[in-house]
């Protein structure tokens, strides 16, 4: 369907993580996507650039738009600290 090829863009290497999951809720609300919160997080994980990905796959099942922005968190810290 158009709707999702328009929601689920992949994440690219060096974009604001924060910044692409919030694009992506807005996308789906304009767009009326009639999936639930946790399909919509379950689709944004696995669109995740693969370098941030594989942090992500350490991380217990996120369920929600607010457990993501905290393992975002988690992530950005990591990867401050590996820089």
């Amino acid at each position: 369907m158009v709707r999702d090829l328009i929601v689920f863009n992949f994440h690219e290497e060096g974009q604001s993580l924060r910044d692409f999951v919030d694009r992506v809720f807005e996308a789906a609300k304009f767009l009326e996507y009639e999936g639930d919160e946790e399909q919509l997080v379950c689709r944004i994980v696995m669109n995740l650039h693969s370098a941030i990905f594989a942090h992500a796959a350490f991380l217990e099942r996120l369920r929600f738009r607010k457990e993501m922005m905290s393992a975002i968190g988690l992530i950005e810290k990591k990867n401050s600290v590996l820089k």
